[in-house]
């Protein structure tokens, strides 16, 4: 007897469709060069999601562990940051912008050391990969993060501000004044989920339409330009009007062609270098795409990515958009105040 066959068994979420097509500030994503990376969110997944089909991929508790650890830390920051009444401003701020259709949810507004106010995006880490790629000399945040931040930024002086489902809420207009009159940077704050004593901040601006960010040892670095990510958001719209999937962006397996390119340019770790070396292929993809195999079934069972068996499907031409949509049956107790959904970012 053993209750780890329990534990064990894949999650189904809940999926609830919505009414008008959003574009999520957390699931931003450019691409500098059409030849080159995509950096930030999968826009296939991007519009599965937009038109209201449910994940083909079942979830697991690690997953859903992890993300439940995620919002503790950040209610803990923001818990101290009310702490601290005269830094707090307001926290989980919504705002839709109807023309371009991006919604987010800024976590805080708060007073920095300088007493400037500023957008702060929390988010947690684990890892010794992710704590030296954010830390030291170099240390860089998470490209996703930036584009997220900085849109923000690009937001709030033109988005509306809307009011949140639950109490207390915050004042729009004092909100509005604030971001469009005093905010002129906002902050990533990672917290480490296995030493939550350690705290690592990045600067984020937008000025001009650049992007640009500094780390914890005070070095600058431009980011790239908020036009790359407002087009990629135009396109995957033009995508969803037209009823046809984007191109995938990852791949669960490069290419002969991608590893000859990656081992070329030194994108493969040593491990990989040594298998490359010696059979001229090495399995190795994008995490966003990585998957198990099912022993019994044969069926690949995605990490990360819920829509992984549905872009297989869409590779392979057998995936049709009317038989996989599900539709938006309004609520009858719902006004028109609650037609506006807002990703909990």
């Amino acid at each position: 007897m053993s209750l780890i066959p329990i534990l064990e068994q894949p999650i189904i979420d809940e999926f609830l469709p919505k009414e008008f097509p959003h574009l999520y500030a957390s699931s931003a994503s450019s691409k500098p060069s059409p030849t080159g990376p995509t950096l930030g969110a999968c826009n296939r997944k991007e519009w599965f999601r937009l038109n209201n089909i449910p994940p083909s991929d079942k979830g697991t508790l690690r997953r859903n562990i992890i993300f439940s650890c995620g919002n503790s830390i950040e209610d803990e920051v923001i818990a101290q940051f009310k702490r601290q009444q005269s830094a707090f401003i307001a926290d989980h701020i919504k705002m839709f912008d109807y023309k371009s259709k991006w919604s987010c949810e800024i976590d805080l507004l708060a007073l920095d050391s300088n007493s400037i106010p500023s957008i702060v995006e929390i988010k947690s880490f684990a890892g010794y990969y992710n704590k030296k790629t954010l830390t030291g000399k170099d240390g860089s945040p998470k490209e996703a993060n930036i584009m997220q931040i900085a849109l923000y930024l690009y937001l709030k002086d033109i988005a509306e501000i809307l009011p949140r489902k639950t109490e207390p809420q915050y004042s729009i207009t004092s909100v509005k004044e604030v971001l469009r009159t005093q905010v002129n940077h906002g902050y990533l704050i990672y917290i480490n989920r296995e030493a939550p004593e350690e705290l690592i901040e990045f600067k984020v601006t937008l000025s001009k339409g650049r992007i640009s960010y500094k780390n914890m040892e005070g070095r600058s670095f431009s980011f790239g330009d908020i036009g790359d990510i407002l087009s990629r958001g135009e396109g995957l719209l033009k995508f969803y009007s037209e009823k046809i999937p984007p191109p995938r962006d990852f791949f669960g397996q490069y290419s002969k062609e991608d590893l000859s390119t990656r081992y070329d340019n030194d994108k493969m770790n040593k491990a990989e270098k040594a298998i490359y070396e010696n059979k001229g292929w090495v399995s190795s993809g994008d995490w966003q795409c990585r998957y198990h195999k099912n022993r019994e079934t044969g069926a690949h069972e995605y990490l990360y990515c819920p829509y992984g068996n549905l872009c297989e499907s869409v590779d392979n031409e057998t995936f049709i958009l009317e038989d996989n949509v599900l539709p938006f049956i309004p609520k009858l107790n719902e006004g028109k105040d609650n037609i506006i959904e807002i990703e909990n970012e």
